[in-house]
């Protein structure tokens, strides 16, 4: 075999590998979700099991990212005002 197909083959091993942690992963998160809503409908969902700390703070990071960058001039002191 050439270097380039054993890299090739290389290369789509990775993908492989990576498409089949991304999909384990997702299956465990969409069975505690399961889980989870399964609990809230019973009755017997406890807010102590619940750590909500990662998702507050990657909201806070995607917020920060998708927010619509100011207009110019909307700062103070950074010239005249905005006018469309």
């Amino acid at each position: 075999m050439t270097p380039a197909v054993c890299g090739a083959l290389a290369l789509a091993a990775l993908g492989v590998g990576f498409g089949l942690a991304q999909w384990l992963y997702t299956r465990r998160l969409l069975a505690r979700l399961d889980r989870m809503l399964a609990d809230a409908v019973d009755g017997s969902f406890r807010e102590s099991r619940f750590d909500e700390s990662r998702l507050s703070a990657l909201e806070g990071r995607l917020g920060s990212s998708t927010a619509a960058p100011p207009r110019p001039g909307s700062w103070r002191g950074s010239g005249p005002p905005y006018r469309p």
